[in-house]
Protein backbone atom coordinates (compact mmCIF):
# COMPACT_ATOMS: atom_id res chain seq x y z
CA UNK A 1 0.00 0.00 0.00
CA UNK A 2 1.48 3.34 -1.02
CA UNK A 3 2.20 5.87 1.67
CA UNK A 4 1.37 9.53 1.30
CA UNK A 5 4.04 12.13 2.03
CA UNK A 6 2.88 14.44 4.80
CA UNK A 7 2.43 18.06 3.83
CA UNK A 8 3.63 21.01 5.84
CA UNK A 9 1.39 23.82 6.93
CA UNK A 10 4.34 26.23 7.15
CA UNK A 11 4.22 27.29 3.49
CA UNK A 12 5.34 26.06 0.06
CA UNK A 13 7.97 23.33 -0.03
CA UNK A 14 11.40 23.58 -1.65
CA UNK A 15 10.05 21.38 -4.45
CA UNK A 16 7.27 23.89 -5.07
CA UNK A 17 9.81 26.71 -5.27
CA UNK A 18 11.98 24.83 -7.75
CA UNK A 19 8.94 23.90 -9.83
CA UNK A 20 7.92 27.55 -9.93
CA UNK A 21 11.36 28.65 -11.12
CA UNK A 22 11.49 26.01 -13.86
CA UNK A 23 7.97 26.86 -15.03
CA UNK A 24 8.99 30.51 -15.30
CA UNK A 25 11.97 29.59 -17.46
CA UNK A 26 10.10 27.29 -19.87
CA UNK A 27 8.46 30.18 -21.73
CA UNK A 28 11.90 31.49 -22.74
CA UNK A 29 12.52 28.43 -24.89
CA UNK A 30 9.24 28.69 -26.80
CA UNK A 31 9.76 32.33 -27.81
CA UNK A 32 9.70 32.60 -31.60
CA UNK A 33 11.10 36.12 -31.92
CA UNK A 34 13.51 38.37 -30.05
CA UNK A 35 10.62 40.55 -28.93
CA UNK A 36 8.77 37.54 -27.53
CA UNK A 37 11.96 36.46 -25.78
CA UNK A 38 12.27 39.89 -24.14
CA UNK A 39 8.67 39.49 -22.94
CA UNK A 40 9.42 36.06 -21.48
CA UNK A 41 12.57 37.34 -19.76
CA UNK A 42 10.66 40.16 -18.05
CA UNK A 43 7.94 37.76 -16.88
CA UNK A 44 10.46 35.18 -15.64
CA UNK A 45 12.43 37.85 -13.80
CA UNK A 46 9.29 39.07 -12.04
CA UNK A 47 8.46 35.55 -10.92
CA UNK A 48 12.00 34.56 -9.93
CA UNK A 49 13.60 37.82 -8.77
CA UNK A 50 10.48 39.76 -7.78
CA UNK A 51 11.23 42.54 -10.28
CA UNK A 52 9.82 43.15 -13.78
CA UNK A 53 12.80 45.26 -14.81
CA UNK A 54 14.90 42.75 -16.77
CA UNK A 55 16.40 44.18 -19.95
CA UNK A 56 17.92 42.16 -22.80
CA UNK A 57 20.70 43.70 -24.90
CA UNK A 58 21.82 41.90 -28.07
CA UNK A 59 25.44 42.27 -29.14
CA UNK A 60 26.00 43.56 -32.66
CA UNK A 61 28.88 42.68 -34.98
CA UNK A 62 30.65 45.92 -34.05
CA UNK A 63 30.52 45.06 -30.34
CA UNK A 64 27.81 47.56 -29.39
CA UNK A 65 24.75 46.52 -27.40
CA UNK A 66 21.22 47.09 -28.69
CA UNK A 67 18.25 47.05 -26.31
CA UNK A 68 15.49 44.64 -27.32
CA UNK A 69 12.02 45.95 -26.52
CA UNK A 70 9.38 43.37 -25.47
CA UNK A 71 6.76 42.45 -28.05
CA UNK A 72 3.72 43.08 -25.83
CA UNK A 73 2.46 46.59 -25.14
CA UNK A 74 2.03 45.77 -21.44
CA UNK A 75 5.69 44.92 -20.98
CA UNK A 76 6.80 47.82 -23.16
CA UNK A 77 4.86 50.21 -20.93
CA UNK A 78 6.46 48.65 -17.85
CA UNK A 79 9.91 49.08 -19.35
CA UNK A 80 9.11 52.59 -20.57
CA UNK A 81 8.78 53.90 -17.02
CA UNK A 82 12.17 52.47 -16.10
CA UNK A 83 13.77 53.77 -19.30
CA UNK A 84 12.47 57.29 -18.62
CA UNK A 85 13.91 57.14 -15.10
CA UNK A 86 17.24 55.69 -16.18
CA UNK A 87 17.67 58.05 -19.12
CA UNK A 88 17.79 57.32 -22.86
CA UNK A 89 21.58 56.82 -23.19
CA UNK A 90 21.52 53.21 -22.00
CA UNK A 91 18.72 52.33 -24.43
CA UNK A 92 19.96 54.12 -27.54
CA UNK A 93 20.24 52.30 -30.85
CA UNK A 94 23.66 50.96 -29.91
CA UNK A 95 25.45 51.60 -26.62
CA UNK A 96 29.14 50.86 -26.09
CA UNK A 97 29.40 48.37 -23.21
CA UNK A 98 32.62 50.10 -22.10
CA UNK A 99 30.50 53.10 -21.12
CA UNK A 100 28.63 50.99 -18.55
CA UNK A 101 31.06 49.59 -16.01
CA UNK A 102 28.90 46.71 -14.77
CA UNK A 103 28.01 45.53 -18.31
CA UNK A 104 31.63 45.71 -19.45
CA UNK A 105 32.82 43.74 -16.42
CA UNK A 106 30.12 41.11 -16.86
CA UNK A 107 30.91 40.66 -20.55
CA UNK A 108 34.68 40.51 -20.02
CA UNK A 109 34.70 38.22 -16.98
CA UNK A 110 31.58 36.16 -17.49
CA UNK A 111 30.70 36.78 -13.82
CA UNK A 112 27.49 38.23 -12.37
CA UNK A 113 28.12 41.86 -11.44
CA UNK A 114 25.83 43.55 -8.90
CA UNK A 115 26.10 47.19 -7.85
CA UNK A 116 23.99 50.15 -6.72
CA UNK A 117 22.02 51.64 -9.61
CA UNK A 118 23.85 54.97 -9.41
CA UNK A 119 27.15 53.16 -10.12
CA UNK A 120 25.64 51.42 -13.13
CA UNK A 121 24.58 54.75 -14.64
CA UNK A 122 28.03 56.31 -14.41
CA UNK A 123 29.39 57.70 -16.73
CA UNK A 124 26.24 57.64 -18.92
CA UNK A 125 24.47 59.94 -16.51
CA UNK A 126 25.14 62.04 -13.44
CA UNK A 127 25.11 60.09 -10.17
CA UNK A 128 22.18 62.19 -9.00
CA UNK A 129 20.00 60.24 -11.41
CA UNK A 130 20.37 57.26 -9.08
CA UNK A 131 18.12 59.00 -6.58
CA UNK A 132 15.61 59.73 -9.35
CA UNK A 133 15.52 56.05 -10.29
CA UNK A 134 15.05 54.96 -6.67
CA UNK A 135 12.10 57.29 -6.16
CA UNK A 136 10.54 56.73 -9.61
CA UNK A 137 10.54 52.93 -9.87
CA UNK A 138 11.65 51.85 -6.41
CA UNK A 139 14.84 50.02 -7.29
CA UNK A 140 18.23 50.48 -5.68
CA UNK A 141 20.48 47.86 -7.26
CA UNK A 142 21.29 46.30 -10.61
CA UNK A 143 22.80 42.98 -11.65
CA UNK A 144 24.47 42.47 -15.05
CA UNK A 145 25.31 39.15 -16.69
CA UNK A 146 26.67 38.06 -20.05
CA UNK A 147 24.24 36.09 -22.21
CA UNK A 148 26.08 33.09 -23.65
CA UNK A 149 24.94 29.86 -25.24
CA UNK A 150 26.11 27.22 -27.74
CA UNK A 151 29.65 28.58 -27.57
CA UNK A 152 28.72 32.12 -28.56
CA UNK A 153 28.02 35.37 -26.74
CA UNK A 154 24.68 36.93 -27.61
CA UNK A 155 24.64 40.02 -25.43
CA UNK A 156 23.94 41.08 -21.85
CA UNK A 157 21.16 40.91 -19.29
CA UNK A 158 20.51 43.80 -16.91
CA UNK A 159 18.14 43.25 -13.97
CA UNK A 160 17.02 46.07 -11.65
CA UNK A 161 15.74 45.40 -8.15
CA UNK A 162 16.70 45.84 -4.54
CA UNK A 163 19.62 44.53 -2.52
CA UNK A 164 17.80 41.26 -1.82
CA UNK A 165 18.29 40.10 -5.45
CA UNK A 166 20.22 36.84 -5.58
CA UNK A 167 23.13 36.62 -8.02
CA UNK A 168 22.48 32.90 -8.52
CA UNK A 169 18.94 33.62 -9.74
CA UNK A 170 20.20 36.26 -12.18
CA UNK A 171 22.86 33.83 -13.40
CA UNK A 172 20.28 31.07 -13.89
CA UNK A 173 18.06 33.41 -15.87
CA UNK A 174 20.99 34.57 -18.04
CA UNK A 175 22.01 30.95 -18.76
CA UNK A 176 18.52 30.08 -19.99
CA UNK A 177 18.31 33.27 -22.04
CA UNK A 178 21.59 32.28 -23.71
CA UNK A 179 20.27 28.84 -24.61
CA UNK A 180 17.05 30.40 -25.90
CA UNK A 181 19.06 32.84 -28.06
CA UNK A 182 21.01 29.96 -29.58
CA UNK A 183 17.80 28.07 -30.35
CA UNK A 184 16.26 31.20 -31.84
CA UNK A 185 19.30 31.69 -34.09
CA UNK A 186 18.95 28.12 -35.38
CA UNK A 187 15.26 28.75 -36.15
CA UNK A 188 16.10 32.01 -37.95
CA UNK A 189 18.73 30.20 -40.04
CA UNK A 190 16.17 27.57 -41.01
CA UNK A 191 13.78 30.30 -42.14
CA UNK A 192 16.59 31.74 -44.25
CA UNK A 193 17.04 28.41 -46.09
CA UNK A 194 16.26 29.87 -49.58
CA UNK A 195 19.66 31.61 -49.51
CA UNK A 196 21.32 28.19 -49.53
CA UNK A 197 22.40 26.26 -52.59
CA UNK A 198 19.78 23.52 -52.39
CA UNK A 199 21.50 21.24 -54.91
CA UNK A 200 24.72 21.19 -52.91
CA UNK A 201 23.19 21.69 -49.42
CA UNK A 202 25.59 24.57 -48.70
CA UNK A 203 25.42 28.35 -48.57
CA UNK A 204 25.53 30.31 -51.80
CA UNK A 205 28.43 32.73 -52.40
CA UNK A 206 26.53 35.76 -51.06
CA UNK A 207 25.56 34.02 -47.84
CA UNK A 208 29.01 32.60 -47.16
CA UNK A 209 30.57 36.06 -47.67
CA UNK A 210 28.09 37.46 -45.14
CA UNK A 211 29.00 34.71 -42.66
CA UNK A 212 32.70 35.40 -43.27
CA UNK A 213 32.10 39.10 -42.58
CA UNK A 214 30.54 38.23 -39.24
CA UNK A 215 33.44 35.96 -38.34
CA UNK A 216 35.91 38.72 -39.26
CA UNK A 217 34.08 41.17 -37.00
CA UNK A 218 34.29 38.68 -34.12
CA UNK A 219 37.96 37.95 -34.80
CA UNK A 220 38.85 41.63 -34.64
CA UNK A 221 36.81 42.17 -31.50
CA UNK A 222 38.25 39.21 -29.59
CA UNK A 223 41.73 39.04 -31.14
CA UNK A 224 41.23 35.62 -32.74
CA UNK A 225 42.20 34.25 -36.13
CA UNK A 226 39.78 33.28 -38.87
CA UNK A 227 40.77 31.56 -42.11
CA UNK A 228 39.33 30.53 -45.44
CA UNK A 229 40.20 27.62 -47.69
CA UNK A 230 39.11 27.76 -51.33
CA UNK A 231 38.90 24.76 -53.66
CA UNK A 232 38.24 25.54 -57.35
CA UNK A 233 37.67 23.18 -60.26
CA UNK A 234 39.66 24.61 -63.18
CA UNK A 235 38.39 22.34 -65.95
CA UNK A 236 34.60 22.45 -65.55
CA UNK A 237 34.03 24.15 -68.91
CA UNK A 238 36.04 21.48 -70.74
CA UNK A 239 34.25 18.66 -68.90
CA UNK A 240 30.84 20.11 -69.82
CA UNK A 241 31.83 20.30 -73.46
CA UNK A 242 33.12 16.73 -73.51
CA UNK A 243 30.77 14.84 -71.13
CA UNK A 244 27.73 17.10 -70.90
CA UNK A 245 26.13 19.10 -68.11
CA UNK A 246 24.56 16.22 -66.17
CA UNK A 247 27.64 14.09 -65.52
CA UNK A 248 29.82 17.13 -64.88
CA UNK A 249 27.40 18.58 -62.32
CA UNK A 250 27.11 15.20 -60.58
CA UNK A 251 30.89 15.06 -60.24
CA UNK A 252 31.00 18.64 -59.01
CA UNK A 253 28.31 17.97 -56.41
CA UNK A 254 30.24 14.90 -55.27
CA UNK A 255 33.21 17.19 -54.65
CA UNK A 256 31.04 19.31 -52.34
CA UNK A 257 29.89 16.20 -50.45
CA UNK A 258 33.47 15.00 -49.94
CA UNK A 259 34.66 18.41 -48.74
CA UNK A 260 31.71 18.63 -46.32
CA UNK A 261 32.60 15.26 -44.79
CA UNK A 262 36.15 16.46 -44.13
CA UNK A 263 35.10 19.76 -42.53
CA UNK A 264 34.82 20.41 -38.81
CA UNK A 265 31.37 20.85 -37.28
CA UNK A 266 32.07 24.56 -36.67
CA UNK A 267 33.27 25.26 -40.24
CA UNK A 268 31.02 27.13 -42.68
CA UNK A 269 30.92 25.93 -46.28
CA UNK A 270 29.64 27.76 -49.31
CA UNK A 271 29.97 28.21 -53.05
CA UNK A 272 32.97 29.96 -54.60
CA UNK A 273 32.17 31.67 -57.90
CA UNK A 274 30.51 29.09 -60.19
CA UNK A 275 33.27 26.53 -60.00
CA UNK A 276 34.38 25.95 -56.44
CA UNK A 277 33.77 25.87 -52.73
CA UNK A 278 34.82 28.07 -49.82
CA UNK A 279 35.38 26.83 -46.28
CA UNK A 280 35.37 29.40 -43.44
CA UNK A 281 37.43 28.09 -40.53
CA UNK A 282 36.82 29.98 -37.28
CA UNK A 283 39.86 30.40 -35.01
CA UNK A 284 42.15 28.63 -37.50
CA UNK A 285 45.74 29.92 -37.54
CA UNK A 286 47.92 30.03 -40.68
CA UNK A 287 49.39 26.66 -39.69
CA UNK A 288 45.93 25.28 -38.98
CA UNK A 289 44.46 26.31 -42.32
CA UNK A 290 47.56 25.00 -44.11
CA UNK A 291 46.95 21.58 -42.54
CA UNK A 292 43.25 21.83 -43.41
CA UNK A 293 44.10 22.69 -47.04
CA UNK A 294 46.32 19.63 -47.29
CA UNK A 295 43.58 17.44 -45.82
CA UNK A 296 40.94 18.80 -48.19
CA UNK A 297 43.27 18.51 -51.19
CA UNK A 298 43.98 14.85 -50.39
CA UNK A 299 40.26 14.12 -50.04
CA UNK A 300 39.38 15.97 -53.25
CA UNK A 301 41.95 14.05 -55.27
CA UNK A 302 39.87 10.88 -54.97
CA UNK A 303 36.54 12.36 -56.08
CA UNK A 304 34.85 10.01 -58.56
CA UNK A 305 31.32 9.18 -59.62
CA UNK A 306 29.74 6.03 -58.25
CA UNK A 307 29.85 2.94 -60.42
CA UNK A 308 32.17 2.35 -63.35
CA UNK A 309 34.73 5.17 -63.76
CA UNK A 310 34.41 7.27 -66.91
CA UNK A 311 37.87 7.78 -68.49
CA UNK A 312 38.80 11.44 -68.48
CA UNK A 313 35.87 12.52 -66.25
CA UNK A 314 37.87 13.93 -63.37
CA UNK A 315 38.32 17.34 -61.82
CA UNK A 316 41.47 19.43 -61.96
CA UNK A 317 41.57 21.45 -58.76
CA UNK A 318 43.44 24.39 -57.31
CA UNK A 319 43.50 24.95 -53.55
CA UNK A 320 44.30 28.21 -51.79
CA UNK A 321 43.95 29.61 -48.29
CA UNK A 322 44.24 32.84 -46.32
CA UNK A 323 44.11 33.95 -42.68
CA UNK A 324 43.01 37.15 -40.94
CA UNK A 325 44.66 39.30 -39.78
CA UNK A 326 47.88 38.11 -41.45
CA UNK A 327 46.47 38.29 -45.00
CA UNK A 328 44.02 41.13 -44.39
CA UNK A 329 40.91 41.91 -42.38
CA UNK A 330 38.26 42.11 -45.12
CA UNK A 331 36.53 39.46 -47.20
CA UNK A 332 38.02 40.90 -50.41
CA UNK A 333 41.55 40.81 -48.98
CA UNK A 334 41.21 37.19 -47.87
CA UNK A 335 39.83 35.95 -51.19
CA UNK A 336 42.57 37.85 -53.06
CA UNK A 337 45.25 36.23 -50.88
CA UNK A 338 43.70 32.79 -51.37
CA UNK A 339 43.70 33.30 -55.15
CA UNK A 340 47.36 34.27 -55.11
CA UNK A 341 48.18 31.02 -53.35
CA UNK A 342 45.96 29.07 -55.75
CA UNK A 343 47.50 30.40 -58.95
CA UNK A 344 50.83 31.93 -57.93
CA UNK A 345 54.15 30.30 -57.28
CA UNK A 346 52.87 28.77 -54.05
CA UNK A 347 49.77 27.27 -55.67
CA UNK A 348 48.88 23.71 -54.81
CA UNK A 349 47.42 21.87 -57.80
CA UNK A 350 45.53 18.60 -57.55
CA UNK A 351 45.18 16.77 -60.85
Amino acid sequence: MATQRPTSSRGPSADDAISGVMSSLLSLHSAGTRGALADAVAIASEQINGTPYAFVFFERDDGSLAYQAPASETRRRSHRGAIEALGPALFSSGVDARDVASLAEALDSGAIVCAPVREVLTPLADESRGAVVESAIGVTHACAAAITGAGDRWGALLVLGDESMQESHVGLLAAHVGRACANLAVAETAEDEPTGDVARSIFDARKVEAELGRELARSQRFGRSVSICVVEATNLRLLRERFGETLTEQLYERLGEVLSRHARDIDIMGAYRESGYTMVLAEASPAGVEAAAQRLAAAAADVRLDGKPVPGLELHLAVGHATAPEDGVTTDALFAAAQRRMYGDAARRVA
